[in-house]
């Protein structure tokens, strides 16, 4: 991915592996509720079970997705998430609460969408709902796949 510091907003959407191919109309909304944000290592970003409000594109950097076992076993790693990957799908399934913890590994540079105004915009054209559903259907067949392997 391309230094953040030359890139605007929209640049950094379109070139974003997650929403390849998605119709400029789409992209120009998602700008519209996006900012960006730059997390030091070791910051968490999404903590287990608390209110799901955001989506985020991971455009630089590394984060790992961690899940609590029980007091005794702590957390297990689940996955690592680089540059190009997404984090949070909860924001659109209801209780909206996160099902993993999440924090960088190193600096990492974060596209920021708002999952309030994403989930309203998903009721309001259906097209633009399935399309990003059938993208983050296979985020979650991965991530499945992961825990299911490192539990084992």
């Amino acid at each position: 991915m391309k230094n953040t510091e030359r890139q605007t907003l929209p640049e950094m959407l379109a070139e974003h592996p997650f929403l390849n191919g998605l119709e400029p109309v789409y992209l120009e909304f998602i700008a519209g509720c996006a900012s960006v944000d730059h997390i030091d290592p070791e910051e968490h970003i999404l903590i287990e079970g608390q209110q799901a409000d955001n989506f985020y594109l991971v455009h630089e950097g590394e984060v790992v997705l961690k899940t609590f076992l029980s007091p005794s076993e702590g957390f297990a790693e689940i996955q690592h998430i680089m540059n190009g990957d997404i984090l949070g799908w909860s924001w659109l399934v209801p209780p909206h609460q996160w099902h993993f913890s999440a924090f960088a590994t190193e600096p990492t540079t974060l596209i920021v969408i708002n999952g309030q105004q994403l989930r309203e915009q998903c009721e309001k054209d259906h097209d633009f709902g399935y399309e990003i559903q059938k993208r983050l259907m296979l985020v979650i067949g991965q991530r499945l796949r992961m825990t299911r392997k490192h539990l084992r």
